[in-house]
C-alpha cells in the first residue's frame, strides 16, 4: 500500500464534515480515546455511500471496521510514532497549508465570491459627476479635488439638479452632456473600481452616493434603476452599414429585403450574412458575433438583442449610428448555480484590489479580537538600532543579546524586538530587494508590518481548532492517516516482504490458490525479409533440428536467422499459437512491413507443460499479498486482546434505522 493513497483516504474521510453537534455522544472509546458519533455517522456515509442504509447489519460491519482502525492507531501512539520528528514536521506542514485555505477562502474569498455572485443576478444603472486626478503633482491636490467633490455633494443634498451639475461640472466628457448617465452595469466592476461597486448595489434607487475614490478620481454617483441582470447573449448579425453621401432609406430598403428573403425561407440566416452582411468578419462565419453583455454596445442594438425571446428568433431591423442590423438570438446564457460559477468569480476576484483589500480587513478585525496592543516607543528604539550601512545587505545579523523589549501584544501574548530581528534576518531577500537608496526607516517599516500580518495569521490560524470543528477533524484524520501508513509498514508491509523464512512457512498453506493452466514453451525465429527465400528451408528444418543448431546452420558466414523462447498460458498465449496447440505445432509465417528492415517470423511450439501448482518463485507478488493479509489478521487479533475497546450499546441502537 501506498503512503500517498493513505493520506488522500484519510483526507476523503472528513475533506467536508459538517461542524459537530453540541449533543455528540461518545460511540466507542479505544483504550481511553473516544470517538463521537458524528465522526463515526460521517465516515460511514461517506464510505458506504448510497449503501449507508443504517440497517444493523451494516453498521455492526462498519463499527468493526472502524474499531479495527482505531486499535491501529492505538498502537502507533503507544509507539511513540506520533512523536517522530519527521511526521511532525509532515503534519506542521499540512496545518500551515490547510490553515492558510481556511484563513483566506473561507474568511475573505467565499465571502467575495457570494457578494460577487448576487450581485451579478442584477443590473445597476447609475449616473456620475466625475473628477479627474489624471493630472496630479502632489498629495495636497488630491484633497483639493476631494474638497471640490465634497462642496458639490453639499449642493445635491441641498436639492439641486444632478444632471444638471454634471453637466457643467463633470469631468467625464462622454457623459456630462447626458447628465452623466452611464448606464447599466453588473458586478464585477473594473479593477479598482470596488467602491463604486459597493456604491451602486447599496445605494437605493433616487439616492446619490459618495464623493468615492477610484483609480481615476472622485465620483459622486447616482443610481438611477436596478433591473434583473440581463446576463449574455449569444448572437449573430447582417450589418448594413451607413454611407456618406447615400440616403439612409436606401440603406435600410437593402436590409428589408434581407428580412424578406429570410422570414420567407428564400435564404437562410447564415446564408444571408454571407452575401448581404458589411460586417465582413462576422459575415464569413454566417454572422456568428458570439456572446454580448450589457453596455458594450449602443442601447437601441442591445435593447433589441435582449428582447428576442426564443433560440433562433431574429429581429425587425434595428437601427444604430453605424448602420441597420438583422439581429438573431442563439443561445442566452444563465447565471449557474453559485457552485457552478463559484471558480470564475474567484479567478476574476484575485486579480482585484478588493481581493488584498478583503485580506487587510481580515488582519484588522483579527487584530481587535486578539486585543493587539503595540507600543510605539519599542518600535522606534527598533527603528533607531538599526545600522544605516548594513541593515539592507546580507552582511547585517541581529544582535547576540536578544532584546526583550515587547513590540506588541497579540492573544495575551508578548512578542519582542528579538523576534522581529530574527524575522528580518531570515528574510534577507526582501532587505536586499529595498537596495541602498531606500531609507532604513522607510524598509523597517514594510518589515514590520509583514512581521505583524504574519504573527496575525498565525494567531488566527491558533484559533482555527475552536472556531472551525470540522478542521480540527481534519487535521486529527490527516495525523492519523499518516500514523497508519507507519504503522501498517512497520508491523505489516515490511515483514511480509522481508521475512522470506516465514513467507516460505506460509506458502504451502495457499499454495492451492496459484495454479499454472497448460502452457506451451514457443520459440519465435525471425529473419530479414531481404531472406525471405530461404523461409521454406529454415520452416522445414525447424521442425527437425533445435534451435541452437538451426541457428548454427544458418548463421555460419553472417547473422540471417534470430530466435526469442517465451511460456504462455494457454488462456494467454497468441491466437496463432492457439490454433497449432501441440507439441512441434508451427504457425503462419509473419510479415512486420513496419519494422525497418522489415521482418519476417513464426513461430513452434517446443513443449506442453501440463497444469499444476506454482512454486513460490513464480507466485512471490500474489503471495506477499496473501501473507499480509495474513498478518494483518494475526496483528488485529492481538491488538483486540491489547487494548479495552468500550462500545455504547444505547448510542449504537439509536443510530439503528432497520
Amino acid at each position: 500500500m501506498n503512503k500517498q493513497f493513505v493520506l488522500i483516504l484519510a483526507f476523503f474521510l472528513v475533506g467536508m464534515m459538517p461542524a459537530f453537534a453540541q449533543n455528540d455522544p461518545v460511540l466507542f472509546s479505544v483504550n481511553g480515546n473516544d470517538v463521537h458519533v458524528s465522526e463515526f455517522k460521517y465516515i460511514y456515509e461517506k464510505s458506504n455511500g448510497k449503501e449507508a442504509d443504517y440497517s444493523r447489519a451494516s453498521l455492526e460491519k462498519y463499527l468493526d471496521l472502524y474499531k479495527d482502525f482505531k486499535l491501529k492507531i492505538a498502537r502507533a501512539r503507544e509507539m511513540k510514532l506520533d512523536t517522530i520528528p519527521a511526521l511532525k514536521r509532515e503534519l506542521n506542514g499540512y496545518r500551515k497549508k490547510l490553515a492558510n485555505s481556511y484563513l483566506i477562502d473561507k474568511e475573505v474569498a467565499d465571502r467575495l465570491a457570494r457578494e460577487a455572485y448576487n450581485r451579478k443576478k442584477q443590473d445597476v444603472r447609475i449616473s456620475h459627476i466625475f473628477f479627474s486626478l489624471k493630472h496630479l503633482r502632489s498629495p495636497g491636490d488630491t484633497l483639493a479635488i476631494y474638497k471640490k467633490a465634497q462642496e458639490i455633494r453639499k449642493r445635491l443634498d441641498r436639492g439641486e439638479s444632478f444632471e444638471e451639475i454634471a453637466k457643467i461640472v463633470s469631468e467625464d466628457k462622454s457623459t456630462k452632456d447626458k447628465g452623466g448617465d452611464i448606464g447599466y452595469f453588473t458586478a464585477i466592476f473594473p479593477p479598482g473600481f470596488y467602491q463604486m461597486e459597493e456604491a451602486a448595489y447599496n445605494t437605493p434607487v433616487g439616492k446619490v452616493a459618495g464623493p468615492i475614490r477610484s483609480v481615476s478620481g472622485y465620483h459622486i454617483i447616482k443610481v438611477t434603476d436596478k433591473r434583473p441582470a440581463r446576463g449574455e447573449m449569444e448572437i449573430a448579425q447582417i450589418l448594413f452599414s451607413k454611407e456618406p453621401g447615400v440616403d439612409d432609406k436606401i440603406i435600410k430598403e437593402r436590409a428589408e429585403r434581407a428580412l424578406y428573403a429570410i422570414k420567407n425561407g428564400n435564404m437562410p440566416f447564415d446564408e444571408a450574412a454571407k452575401k448581404f452582411s458589411d460586417d465582413k468578419t462576422s459575415a464569413a462565419k454566417g454572422g456568428y458575433v458570439g456572446f454580448i453583455g450589457i453596455n458594450r454596445f449602443e442601447q437601441p442594438f442591445e435593447d433589441a438583442v435582449f428582447a428576442l425571446k426564443q433560440d433562433g428568433e431574429y429581429s425587425d431591423i434595428v437601427e444604430s449610428s453605424i448602420g441597420f442590423h438583422i439581429i438573431k438570438r442563439l443561445r442566452k446564457k444563465e447565471i449557474g448555480s453559485y457552485k457552478k460559477e463559484k471558480r470564475a468569480i474567484l479567478t476574476k476576484l484575485r486579480k482585484d484590489p478588493r481581493y488584498q483589500m478583503a485580506i487587510d480587513a481580515f488582519v484588522e478585525k483579527t487584530k481587535k479580537e486578539a486585543h493587539f496592543k503595540a507600543d510605539a516607543k519599542a518600535y522606534a528604539q527598533w527603528v533607531a538600532g538599526l545600522p544605516d550601512s548594513t541593515f539592507l545587505t546580507h552582511k547585517w545579523k541581529p544582535n547576540r543579546k536578544k532584546d526583550q523589549t515587547v513590540l506588541f501584544t497579540l492573544g495575551g501574548k508578548s512578542v519582542t524586538i528579538s523576534d522581529l530581528d530574527e524575522f528580518a534576518y531570515r528574510d534577507t531577500r526582501k532587505r536586499l530587494r529595498y537596495g541602498r537608496k531606500t531609507k532604513v526607516a522607510d524598509a523597517a517599516k514594510e518589515i514590520y508590518n509583514d512581521f505583524l500580518k504574519d504573527r496575525v495569521m498565525s494567531y488566527a490560524e491558533s484559533t482555527l481548532d475552536k472556531k472551525y470543528p470540522e478542521f480540527k477533524a481534519l487535521m486529527r484524520e490527516y495525523e492519523e492517516g499518516i500514523l497508519l501508513f507507519d504503522i501498517s509498514r512497520k508491523e505489516v508491509w515490511d515483514k511480509a516482504s522481508e521475512d522470506s523464512v516465514g513467507l516460505a512457512e506460509f506458502y504451502p498453506t495457499v499454495q492451492n490458490e496459484f495454479n499454472w493452466e497448460e502452457r506451451a514453451t514457443v520459440v519465435t525465429y525471425t529473419i530479414p525479409k531481404l531472406y525471405e527465400s530461404l523461409l521454406p528451408k529454415i520452416r522445414k528444418k525447424a521442425k527437425r533440428k533445435t534451435p541452437a543448431k538451426l541457428l548454427a546452420k544458418f548463421n555460419k558466414k553472417k547473422e540471417i536467422l534470430s530466435m526469442n523462447r517465451e511460456t504462455f498460458e494457454k488462456s494467454k498465449a497468441p491466437k496463432d499459437v492457439k490454433k497449432v496447440w501441440k507439441k512441434g505445432g508451427m504457425t503462419e509465417t509473419t510479415f512486420d512491413i513496419k519494422r525497418q528492415p522489415q521482418t519476417a517470423s513464426f513461430k513452434i511450439i517446443e513443449k506442453i507443460l501440463p497444469a499444476g501448482p506454482k512454486k513460490l518463485e513464480d507466485a512471490r507478488g500474489y503471495a506477499i499479498a496473501k501473507y499480509q493479509d495474513y498478518l494483518e489478521d494475526h496483528w488485529v487479533k492481538s491488538l483486540r486482546n491489547q487494548y479495552k475497546v468500550d462500545v455504547h450499546k444505547d448510542v449504537f441502537e439509536s443510530l439503528v434505522k432497520k
